[in-house]
């Protein structure tokens, strides 16, 4: 959901389903919805009076973020919602002033960390097997619905399925791919995904197959390493080579 930060007078909505329409807001109403992954606006009447519908606002379907919004030759490139993960109580809605710089480390990812190793062959498990590290954090993040089978995406690849599948772990199914998952969903916003999806070899396979917008952008074994920046490279003694590849 975004709202309006100010007020706003004969508003000229983009893109033009009407290049005579004015649409005027106060500070604090809605001017865009992002609908949930499993719940599309499907129908005109629940789409923004932009593409002819009835709602004042914006309404966007997950498959639409990046370029995608349903109107010919707009040039609107609507991005993914910001994430509120962090809210401070007492901050006025956007000027950006929150104390909170990141998360280090929480005893939810010490836990995946766990399930991980073990999956990778470690043994002694205090707790026991992966799936019961892995679901401790799950049944965490479940609250009151602790010990049920949640539902995720069966296939994010492909942003219009509605399909879904259980994403509870078992001594059967626990993998690294559905703790990374796992891990995509805790630590959201925490700044560590890319050395999760270098540290378990998945950066490449995962980001062409489930990056919504690879299109156009160039991945490759050499991306499991950072390029040196060159002033490194000019003080270095003896001198380094950049890695391979940049």
């Amino acid at each position: 959901m975004g709202y309006a930060l100010n007020a706003v007078k004969d508003y000229r909505v983009l893109p033009l389903s009407n290049p005579n329409l004015r649409v005027s807001f106060n500070s604090g109403d809605t001017v865009l919805l992002c609908r949930p992954w499993n719940n599309p606006a499907t129908t005109k009447e629940e789409r923004g009076i932009d593409l002819g519908g009835t709602k004042k606002y914006a309404v966007v379907n997950t498959d639409e973020y990046g370029g995608g919004y349903p109107i010919d030759n707009s040039g609107l490139n609507i991005q993914p919602p910001l994430m509120w993960k962090f809210w401070q109580p007492g901050i006025p809605y956007g000027d950006a002033f929150g104390t909170f710089n990141e998360a280090i480390f929480r005893s939810a990812e010490a836990y995946l960390i766990a399930a991980e190793a073990i999956v990778k062959g470690a043994k002694g498990g205090k707790l026991g097997g992966a799936e019961v590290y892995y679901n401790r954090v799950l049944d965490r993040a479940l609250g009151t619905k602790k010990g049920t089978d949640p539902k995720c995406a069966a296939s994010p690849e492909n942003q219009k399925s509605l399909a879904t599948a259980s994403y509870r772990a078992t001594a059967a199914n626990i993998s690294i791919d559905l703790i990374l998952d796992e891990r995509a969903r805790e630590l959201m916003g925490e700044y560590s995904r890319w050395f999760d999806l270098k540290r378990t070899g998945k950066l490449v396979e995962r980001i062409k197959k489930y990056n919504p917008w690879v299109k156009g952008q160039s991945i490759s074994d050499k991306h499991y390493l950072r390029p040196i920046p060159q002033s490194e490279i000019d003080l270095s003694f003896p001198s380094i080579k950049q890695n391979p590849g940049y």
